[in-house]
């Protein structure tokens, strides 16, 4: 499972000002309908998370085996409210989408949202993680989504897999959501600049926070081609994670060498004359 999103329910949805518009709207129902979270046996008990490829939820106790039915009704409030559709006709989007298009299986689909509905955390949670994954999915080599795409295949089946791998091309191209994109990348780093520059930090209470704010930072000014801001930024949160983060010792483990691989790749760009453009760093 790719790493970029275990942690969106903690750290992505405090960034969601971009609202979803209907340029959007296809690509947001395709992500959320071609994954599905699930608790697995382990001996005689369940896990307590549920995983999915994309998404792991770890406090969801209201769904007892999986996120399907959340995940549909997400889908069907989008498509009501975005796509202006009756209840009625996006439950059939949505069962198409899925293969339970008989007058059952979407009768099934349509009355689950009436009784179940949708509530502002689940669509944050959805909403949030779809715009990490459209970045990781406009930025990412060929070659890295190439690895995900044999990935998924091997969990879902091929005929998922070439419906996954047309929305990764239909995105790419699209220059709409590129630009949204953009939009969005540059909100993050106003709000996580304005958070570091207001000084109104508890360092014992909001470390992991400000550690975020400048890695985020640093990532948008290294994006473009900013290397100076950037390395500034990412040494800071580096040096945050070193001192602190033996309270999260699994992640420091991961954070400590990323942030230092990172800072060492933009350093080597001030040896290389003539060269501004950078990629997005994946930490």
């Amino acid at each position: 499972m790719p790493q970029l999103f275990f942690l969106c329910e903690k750290i992505v949805v405090g960034y969601v000002h971009m609202e979803l518009e209907r340029a959007d709207l296809n690509y947001f129902v395709m992500f959320v309908l071609l994954d599905e979270a699930k608790r697995y046996p382990i001996g005689k008990r369940w896990s307590k998370a549920l995983r999915g490829f994309w998404i792991t939820r770890s406090r969801e106790p209201n769904m007892r085996v999986s996120d399907r039915i959340v995940r549909r009704n997400v889908c069907i409030e989008a498509l009501k409210v975005i796509g202006r559709l009756p209840v009625t006709m996006a439950a059939i989007d949505v069962g198409i989408q899925i293969g339970q298009s008989t007058d059952a299986e979407v009768d099934v689909i349509r009355t689950s949202y009436y009784d179940r509905g949708v509530d502002k955390a689940a669509w944050n949670v959805f909403w949030g993680s779809f715009l990490s994954w459209r970045e990781w999915v406009l930025t990412s080599p060929q070659a890295r989504l190439d690895f995900f795409l044999n990935q998924y295949e091997s969990e879902q089946g091929r005929a998922r897999r070439r419906s996954l791998e047309k929305l990764f091309e239909d995105l790419r191209s699209d220059e709409v959501q590129a630009a949204r994109n953009r939009n969005w990348a540059l909100e993050r780093c106003q709000s996580a600049q304005a958070r570091i520059e207001s000084n109104q930090w508890d360092p014992n209470a909001d470390w992991k926070s400000l550690a975020t704010d400048h890695s985020e930072v640093g990532r948008f000014r290294a994006a473009f081609g900013q290397v100076e801001e950037a390395i500034s930024h990412l040494i800071q949160a580096l040096e945050i994670w070193q001192a602190r983060g033996q309270e999260m010792p699994r992640i420091q483990d991961r954070a400590v060498p990323q942030l230092e691989a990172a800072i060492a790749y933009l350093q080597s760009l001030g040896r290389r004359p003539g060269e501004k453009s950078v990629t997005w760093l994946y930490l």
